[in-house]
């Protein structure tokens, strides 16, 4: 019926998207990843990371939302929330910002 996965679902597939965003970093090589979950992506993090502490780089507010950048292995992560119903300009220019003044 669509949306997002149940919980068992989730579960399930998890280790598999571990998997797969692992690998793709490895083919790909980015300097940036920038992840639109609105919280989703912490688990990701967390894996690419050893579940080590993480420290914040950076971050940019704009409205009520933050845009946040942490990096990993000398990749930037930027996660910030999922578009639907945001301001996209403000979210666009707070993400050029943090990539910008963190290069």
């Amino acid at each position: 019926t669509g949306g997002n996965p149940n919980g068992k679902l989730q579960n399930a597939q998890r280790k598999y998207c571990f998997d797969l965003l692992t690998k793709e970093i490895e083919l790909l090589t980015p300097k940036y990843v920038i992840l639109l979950t609105s919280g989703w992506e912490w688990a990701f993090i967390k894996h690419l990371n050893g579940n080590e502490k993480l420290d914040v780089v950076a971050e940019k507010k704009w409205g009520k939302y933050k845009t946040v950048m942490i990096e990993i292995s000398g990749i930037k992560f930027i996660m910030s929330h999922h578009p639907q119903g945001k301001n996209e300009w403000k979210h666009r220019s707070a993400i050029v910002e943090l990539i910008n003044e963190n290069k």
